[in-house]
Parts: C-alpha cells; sequence; structure tokens
C-alpha cells in the first residue's frame, strides 16, 4: 500500500490477485486512510461484486456509527447484492431495522422488494415497529412498502412468515392508522384483514368517519 499508486488503484489490484486476502487488504487499507472507509470499500466491492459480504461486515464492525454511509455505499456499488446489505446490517444493528430499510429503500427505490422481504426475515420481532416508523419518514414509498409487505407475506412460505412478525394487536393497530395518515384506503388494507392480519374491527376503529 506504499507503493506510489492510489490507495483505491491498490486494492483493487490486490483483491483481483488475493481475493482470499480481503480481509487483511482492506484492514492495512482503512489504517492508512481510515477517513477513506465507505470509499475504500466501494473501490472492492466494484472490482469484485463477490466480496461485498466481508466488506460490509468488517465496515460495520469497524465503523458501527457509519452504518447508514456504509449501507448506501454497498446497495450502490452493488444494488444486486441489497439483500446481503440490509441482513448485514440488520444482524449488527437490530435496534435500527427502521433506518436500515429508509437508507436502503432510499438508495433504490425499486428494489422495495428486496429490502422489505430481508428486513421482515432479518428482524422479525421489530419488523412491523420499522415498517411504522418507515412509512413516516418515507411517505412517498408507501404504495411500494405495502406492496413488498403483500408479496412476501402472500410468497409459498406465507404461513411461516405470517407467525414470524406476528405483534401484538396494539402495534397493527398503530400501523393500520400510519398506513391511512399516509393515505392508504380502507379498502387497499382489506388485504391484511383478508389474510388474518388484521380485523375488520381494528379497520373500522381507525377508518371510522372514511367512507372507503
Amino acid at each position: 500500500l506504499e507503493k506510489n499508486l492510489s490507495i483505491l488503484r491498490t486494492v483493487r489490484i490486490l483483491t483481483t490477485h488475493y481475493p482470499q486476502d480481503v480481509q487483511e487488504i482492506y484492514l492495512a487499507a482503512i489504517n492508512s486512510r481510515p477517513a477513506q472507509l465507505t470509499l475504500i470499500g466501494r473501490a472492492i466491492i466494484r472490482s469484485e461484486p463477490a466480496l461485498m459480504h466481508d466488506i460490509v461486515d468488517i465496515a460495520l464492525t469497524i465503523a458501527p456509527d457509519q452504518y447508514e454511509q456504509i449501507i448506501t455505499m454497498a446497495i450502490e456499488a452493488e444494488p444486486a447484492y441489497i439483500d446481503d446489505v440490509v441482513s448485514l446490517a440488520a444482524k449488527h444493528h437490530p435496534q435500527r431495522l427502521d433506518e436500515i430499510i429508509r437508507v436502503a429503500i432510499s438508495s433504490e427505490p425499486q428494489l422495495s422488494n428486496s429490502v422489505i422481504h430481508s428486513a421482515a426475515i432479518s428482524a422479525p420481532d421489530s419488523f412491523i415497529s420499522a415498517i411504522m416508523s418507515t412509512l413516516t419518514t418515507l411517505p412517498d414509498a408507501t404504495v411500494n412498502i405495502l406492496t413488498a409487505m403483500k408479496d412476501f407475506l402472500s410468497g409459498e412460505q406465507s404461513e411461516t412468515n405470517k407467525i414470524k412478525i406476528s405483534n401484538t394487536e396494539e402495534q397493527w393497530q398503530v400501523f393500520i392508522r400510519q398506513s391511512k395518515n399516509q393515505g392508504v384506503t380502507k379498502e387497499e388494507m382489506r388485504w391484511f384483514q383478508k389474510q388474518g392480519y388484521i380485523t375488520e374491527k381494528q379497520l373500522a376503529t381507525v377508518y371510522i368517519d372514511s367512507a372507503e
């Protein structure tokens, strides 16, 4: 890393020739240029996409407070691995699932389905709470988020998924209210009622003044 080559070019060359040593290469590069942690990580991922998991895991371990920048960097470098990025971030920061979802969807709105699927599987206990928060912070993504939720819950493993993300009646009530606040109609919410996640009474309570 001390040669007269830019550090980015150096790490690209090294990881291309020695991918099995990516951890040592990345750590050495970060020690040399700590302020360029995400820049170096992006260079490695773009050069060798298959090393994304290692890079993100190392970056989140070394700089946990930079998780938003790391998530954004990894997704922008290789969107195809967005599932792994969300899963890794949720593993490191399960209490920040809402922020992880927000950052991931903001980075690649068209991949909302992948984000929601990975978030639900990675942190089922906090999934609904995270979605409620995300609906507030990303109101423009409400339709995409609800569509992704329906797709996940109606998948081949729907019965298993339903059990995994089961939450309290109060949490689902807040979910309905948040959805309504973002413009979701009663009829659009009926899908969740038909699938057994919410009740007609819960819908009626929230949409009491709505003709929809």
